[in-house]
């Protein structure tokens, strides 16, 4: 198999070096829920185990009564090796890049971390007289679990973070606890399917007005030390790359193509914040595997 990344980091180049070719792998994930969700990774990861070199299968394992409802828990888990699964997805920080084996390659190019804003429609009219990072600062309030992964990179850029709850978030803000819900464009049209329209007097859309982005996204984690899974991995998503057929699913997928015409439905003003919960391997990922908008960029 021909590459023709003359641009790829020297560690992902030290991972393909160690692939044996003859070895198959058996890859466990836990299996999307009935409704779909997750099933994009998934099948993401069905792409690259089929363009990797050797004969590797994949495994979807049900989950049982038994399964963390914490998601913290449930990467500890995994990485004790007390997990039934050998490979799962979960968006980035560095204390699961340090606890895992990360692969390198963003699996949404980066929506995840350009984030609309799901609001009270009233609050529109707020968001339109804002034209600064500043004034966005100083008047609009956001809502977020204390848990999230994210909550401290808002928190470093001084944006004014409320708790909420994830089981009464929506509740919350209909009933104007703070402005806004923030989530990734791959998130937007879903939610928006589920959520929006009518709370009681209230009514949740997307707003027109402002995007938040900042370098961020979800990855493919293995346990510490699977150098073999995570290198299998690697191949094949740049191979999916060489072929066309990540771009194909990437730009074919209903959530992602909805969620890209939300966001070129309205000029938004887009506030660039600051990342710096990353690691130098995070920020040396090559700029062809993020997705760059053309209205605003880092």
């Amino acid at each position: 198999m021909t590459f023709r990344h003359t641009h790829i980091a020297a560690f992902l180049v030290c991972w393909l070096a160690s692939i044996d070719p003859l070895q198959a792998e058996t890859f466990r994930i836990e299996a999307p829920p009935p409704d779909g969700h997750f099933d994009y990774e998934v099948k993401l990861l069905q792409i690259a185990l089929a363009h990797a070199s050797g004969d590797h299968s994949l495994v979807l394992v049900e989950p049982d009564d038994e399964r963390p409802a914490n998601q913290g828990r449930m990467l500890r888990q995994f990485a004790d090796g007390k997990s039934p699964y050998d490979i799962l997805f979960s968006g980035y920080s560095p204390e699961r890049e340090d606890m895992l084996e990360m692969v390198y390659i963003p699996l949404t190019r980066g929506l995840l971390g350009h984030r609309l804003l799901f609001i009270e429609e009233k609050t529109d009219s707020l968001l339109t007289s804002i034209d600064t990072l500043a004034q966005f600062k100083s008047l609009v309030t956001l809502g977020m679990a204390i848990s999230h992964p994210e909550r401290p990179i808002y928190e470093y850029n001084g944006l004014q973070v409320i708790s909420a709850p994830s089981d009464s978030q929506w509740q919350l803000l209909a009933r104007g606890r703070f402005h806004a819900l923030l989530f990734g464009v791959d998130e937007a049209f879903p939610l928006l399917a589920l959520k929006g329209g009518k709370h009681g007097n209230a009514t949740i859309t997307v707003s027109g007005q402002v995007r938040i982005s900042y370098l961020y996204d979800s990855f493919f984690f293995v346990a510490k030390g699977d150098s073999k899974r995570a290198a299998i991995v690697t191949e094949g998503l740049l191979a999916a790359y060489d072929s066309g057929a990540f771009m194909a699913h990437f730009s074919n997928y209903p959530a992602i193509k909805q969620g890209l015409e939300i966001v070129a439905a309205h000029d938004r003003r887009v506030f660039w914040i600051n990342n710096p919960y990353t690691s130098s391997r995070m920020r040396a990922i090559p700029g062809r595997f993020w997705h760059r908008f053309q209205n605003g960029g880092p």
